[in-house]
């Protein structure tokens, strides 16, 4: 997810053939949604680099 946060300017996210997201990498990149998309305790920081930011699993 983070490469695809990087570099494109909508996605989408599936998980069993639903699609569980969409939106902005900026909309998707919460750990709210990150948690819900994957099923696991995700976090999200800033990018040190200013690039768009990086999620984590906790």
């Amino acid at each position: 997810i983070n490469m695809a946060a990087r570099y494109c300017d909508y996605l989408v996210a599936l998980r069993g053939g639903e699609m569980i997201a969409q939106g902005t990498p900026a909309e998707l990149m919460r750990s709210d949604t990150l948690e819900q998309i994957y099923g696991i305790p995700m976090g999200v920081l800033p990018h040190p680099a200013g690039a768009a930011p990086v999620s984590f699993v906790y």
